[in-house]
């Protein structure tokens, strides 16, 4: 696999544990405060910032 492969695919499954970013049905979703954490979690495991 290549590197832009694994961090895509780092990167989806990351947004995949952040539900709030997709899910209607999280009570967080579209919830401004809830969002940037959760984006900001992404980015952090992610390795950008």
């Amino acid at each position: 696999m290549s590197a832009a492969s694994d961090v895509n695919l780092m990167l989806l499954r990351s947004v995949e544990k952040q539900t709030a970013l997709y899910d209607r049905t999280d009570e967080n979703y579209r919830k401004r405060l809830p969002s940037e954490n959760a984006w900001d979690m992404v980015a952090s495991e992610v390795g950008e910032s």
